[in-house]
């Protein structure tokens, strides 16, 4: 299969959405053979788009990507983070959490709490990404706060 690369399955999906505005090109693919590129983009080792594909899964509407298969998209994106989607390097991974957290509580993107917060603080401390930190800052402040009291 010939991909395309990520930059054009990232505009697919906004044409899909109908975000591309008048510059929206028609899409000839579908979201399931979109979902197919970004299946084999993760498999060539990009493994940041495992939360793009999280995301696409398990939304209806592409606009807002607001989850609607909360179990899917936990099944995908832990899948993810085991396999290291949220270290710094995957610029895509952060590109699409921040789309998730517009619409989606990212404390109840896993339920795995342990990893998530094990994965967020090194993507902080290691890899100085500045969402990660504000994202534990967010999902894990009352978990602070009830041991400081």
């Amino acid at each position: 299969m010939d991909l395309p690369k990520y930059t054009v399955i990232r505009q697919k999906v906004i044409d899909i959405a109908g975000c591309g505005g008048s510059d929206a090109k028609p899409v000839t693919e579908s979201r399931e053979e979109i979902l197919a590129y970004v299946d084999a983009l993760i498999e060539r080792g990009d493994k940041g788009l495992y939360v793009m594909k999280a995301l696409l899964m398990a939304a209806d509407d592409w606009v807002t990507c607001r989850i609607v298969r909360l179990e899917l998209f936990r099944e995908i994106f832990t899948e993810g983070v085991r396999n290291g989607c949220l270290n710094p390097k995957y610029i895509h991974a952060w590109e699409w959490i921040e789309i998730a957290i517009k619409y989606n509580h990212p404390g109840s993107f896993m339920s795995d709490m342990d990893l998530y917060r094990r994965a967020l603080t090194e993507a902080w401390e290691y890899g100085g990404e500045w969402l990660a930190r504000d994202l534990l800052h967010v999902i894990f402040e009352a978990d602070n706060s009830d041991r400081q009291n």
